[in-house]
């Protein structure tokens, strides 16, 4: 017998104007355990679909034509046809929003500990506690045994269900905190850490949950889809951390001055019910366990870019010269720290001319990247968010990064 949905927003009246109707589902949920080995990030995907569309398209997976078996995600992956056509019917229609355990850790970290906890921590909209959680995430990157015994003693410190007692957890994160000895950390101090534990011990509902990134993840995704143009309505395969007290929650930290904000509403449904929520969950078990094609990081709607747009970048050795050669390149961050991303030449470029014996390095580059926001900088700089087109990533693992927009190329035709 099926348990009755939980949870759920309903809209305040009735929804005028532009609004998108999209099915969500994860993949990578372990519950308080972000430091699971196997399931370095959570992957939350999302659909425009209507119940037809997305019926015809879990119709002609189960068919025949790719496989007769169950669809699962681990199956799926093996029918590279399968893959190809999933992808091509999704383009346009569909957004994968892909959450770094250990950066949400970050996030967390500088809201609860530096700042004032906020559902809108780790999201865009987080501003100056989201750079300080990037140096803070860079700078444990580089010790990584000291860094994850001090994600591991803040995970206990905070955790909500067989929490130890503050006199332990305190003690053992202070140490693995000072062991650590990132500078974004020195204002911590025990009283503000004890301060945390005393509200999280009383239930303090007006923070986050310390250990549950599916709601940025679902912030990060309503925003991406609203563009700041329309309302999202949300239908949601189940998920208990989605309760109806941080849904109102989460939906007023979006809401903009004006009072509007982009989630209008949102109910579960069970995936073996709605078609909709089926394809949403095999988009995001693809999306965790193998590379996604870069048309599924932005929902086509919402794209306002004339053409595609790419990242200027520089070449500056040949790490390899045996064909087709291995280039290592700089990316220029916005706060002019350098990426460092080491790839085949054929990964990083077009050009038949960028080949070892070919081109004289240094050259300028321009890698292929998806703008994920814009914002502008107190002192008045522009500055865009961008992913980098798959396969692409830095020697850290990243693939998001916040450069200056005048770095940004912009192509007149894909």
């Amino acid at each position: 017998m099926r348990t009755p949905l939980q949870g759920g927003l309903l809209p305040a009246g009735e929804v005028t104007g532009p609004v998108v109707r999209i099915a969500c589902d994860e993949s990578g949920f372990s519950g308080t355990n972000l430091l699971h080995p196997g399931m370095p990030v959570i992957t939350h995907a999302s659909v425009d679909l209507t119940r037809d569309e997305a019926g015809d398209v879990i119709a002609t997976l189960r068919s025949g034509r790719f496989s007769a078996h169950e669809l699962k995600s681990g199956q799926f992956l093996r029918t590279g046809k399968a893959v190809d056509w999933f992808v091509s019917a999704l383009r346009g229609r569909a957004f994968v929003q892909v959450v770094d355990k250990e950066f949400f850790l970050a996030t967390r970290v500088v809201d609860l500990l530096l700042g004032e906890p906020s559902y809108a921590s780790g999201t865009r909209l987080a501003g100056e506690s989201r750079a300080a959680a990037v140096a803070l995430y860079r700078s444990g990157r580089a010790h990584t045994g000291e860094w994850h015994a001090f994600l591991a003693a803040f995970t206990e410190l905070v955790k909500g269900k067989r929490r130890r007692p503050a006199d332990v957890t305190v003690p053992s994160f202070l140490r693995a905190m000072d062991v650590l000895g990132a500078a974004a950390l020195r204002a911590v101090t025990e009283q503000r850490v004890r301060g945390l534990v005393e509200r999280l011990d009383q239930d303090d509902r007006s923070i986050p949950p310390p250990l549950e990134p599916l709601l940025p993840a679902l912030a990060e995704t309503v925003l991406t889809w609203s563009g700041g143009q329309r309302q999202v309505l949300v239908t949601h395969d189940e998920q208990s951390a989605l309760t109806a007290d941080r849904l109102l929650r989460l939906q007023a930290a979006l809401t903009s001055g004006d009072g509007f904000s982009p989630l209008a509403g949102f109910v579960m449904a069970d995936s073996r019910d709605d078609p909709r929520v089926q394809v949403a969950d095999l988009l995001a078990g693809l999306a965790r366990r193998g590379p996604i094609d870069e048309s599924l990081l932005a929902p086509h709607p919402l794209r306002d870019e004339p053409g595609p747009t790419f990242v200027r970048v520089k070449a500056v050795r040949w790490v390899d010269v045996e064909w087709p050669g291995w280039a290592e390149v700089h990316l220029r961050e916005a706060d002019d720290s350098v990426a460092v991303i080491v790839d085949k030449a054929p990964v990083l470029t077009d050009d038949d001319d960028f080949f070892p014996g070919g081109a004289a390095l240094p050259v300028d580059l321009d890698l292929r990247c998806v703008v994920i926001a814009r914002t502008t900088t107190p002192g008045g700089n522009r500055v865009a968010t961008i992913r980098l087109g798959i396969p692409l990533e830095d020697t850290g693992g990243r693939t998001t990064f916040e450069v200056r927009e005048s770095e940004l190329v912009q192509s007149s035709s894909g």
